[in-house]
């Protein structure tokens, strides 16, 4: 959701904003990528840093995983 809401982000700075730790967020963008629900590119202020942003597939979900996110939030799962 993040990278909806605030364009292509740094993975280093996704992984602080979601609470995660590098390892698990490198995971996860590698199997979204993977599904091609996002995409990863050489940030061009760093070369360490990898930039992550959706692709048009990821995009399209944006309505249905908000949701789902919805329905689990007010369904009382915390």
């Amino acid at each position: 959701m993040e990278p909806w809401e605030h364009g292509a982000l740094r993975q280093g700075d996704l992984a602080r904003r979601v609470g995660s730790d590098a390892a698990t967020m490198t995971r996860s963008v590698k199997r979204l990528e993977q599904a091609g629900f996002v995409r990863r590119s050489p940030s061009p202020t760093d070369r360490r840093s990898a930039l992550v942003e959706p692709t048009a597939a990821g995009i399209a979900l944006r309505d249905q995983v908000e949701a789902v996110w919805g329905r689990t939030r007010t369904h009382g799962h915390r």
